[in-house]
C-alpha cells in the first residue's frame, strides 16, 4: 500500500493522518502520544511517539519493515482497527454487564452482519469469527481465514469476556470487509486484504 492511498482511506473514514512525505503520522492533538511510519535510511520503521509538554518527544520503535508497502499497510491496519474500535465497536459494547451467546447473537443482527461472519459450531466459515469451547468455563475466540483454518486465536478467556472478545470482533470483521468492498468498486484497492492482513488488524 502507498502512502497517498493509506492516507486517503484513513482520513476518508475519519481517521486524521497526515503525510510528510516519505512519514505517515496520526494526527491525535499536539500533546498527545501517537503513532508514525517513517523511512529510515535503509528500512521503514512503525513507531510510537511519546509527545509530552515538558520533555522533547521520545521515540519508541515498535516494528521494522524492509519493504515500503507492507509498512504503509501496517500503519494503515493498525490506524483503521483502533478508529473503528474506538469509534463503532466500543460504544455498542461498553454498556453490556455480561455477554453470552444469546447477547452476541442479538447485538450483530441488529447491526446487519450476516450469519457468514461468525459461527458457534466450529464449522469454519471462511473469513469469519468462532468461539470454540475449552473447558466448561473458558472460551477460545478464533479467526477462520479463507482457507478454513485458524490464523488467530486468543488465550483461553472466561465464559463473558469470551462472547464479548468475539462480538467485538466480529463486529471489526464486518467493517472492514465493507470498507474493502467499497475500495475495490472503487478500485482504489486493486486486490483483497489477506488473511494475514487480517490478522493484523484484528
Amino acid at each position: 500500500m502507498k502512502y497517498e492511498v493509506a492516507s486517503t482511506i484513513l482520513n476518508k473514514v475519519g481517521k486524521e493522518v497526515i503525510l510528510f512525505g516519505d512519514k505517515l503520522i496520526e494526527n491525535s492533538g499536539q500533546w498527545d502520544n501517537y503513532y508514525q511510519v517513517q523511512k529510515t535510511e535503509k528500512n521503514w520503521e512503525y513507531s510510537l511517539i511519546y509527545s509530552e509538554r515538558k520533555d522533547a518527544p521520545k521515540k519508541k520503535v515498535i516494528k521494522i519493515f524492509s519493504n515500503e508497502e507492507i509498512a504503509v499497510k501496517y500503519f494503515f491496519l493498525k490506524q483503521l482497527s483502533s478508529h473503528y474500535y474506538l469509534n463503532f465497536v466500543l460504544p455498542t459494547s461498553k454498556n453490556e454487564v455480561d455477554f453470552t451467546k444469546e447477547i452476541v447473537e442479538q447485538k450483530v443482527s441488529v447491526l446487519g452482519i450476516p450469519s457468514s461472519y461468525y459461527d458457534f459450531k466450529d464449522k469454519r466459515k471462511p473469513s469469519s469469527i468462532q468461539v470454540e469451547k475449552n473447558n466448561e468455563n473458558n472460551l477460545i475466540v478464533q479467526f477462520i481465514g479463507n482457507d478454513q483454518q485458524i490464523h488467530l486465536e486468543t488465550l483461553p478467556l472466561e465464559i463473558e469476556e469470551g462472547y464479548e472478545v468475539m462480538y467485538e470482533r466480529i463486529y471489526l470483521l464486518y467493517l472492514l470487509k465493507t470498507l474493502e468492498k467499497e475500495l475495490m468498486n472503487s478500485n482504489i484497492l486493486s486486490s483483497n486484504f489477506t488473511d494475514e492482513d487480517i490478522c493484523e488488524y484484528l
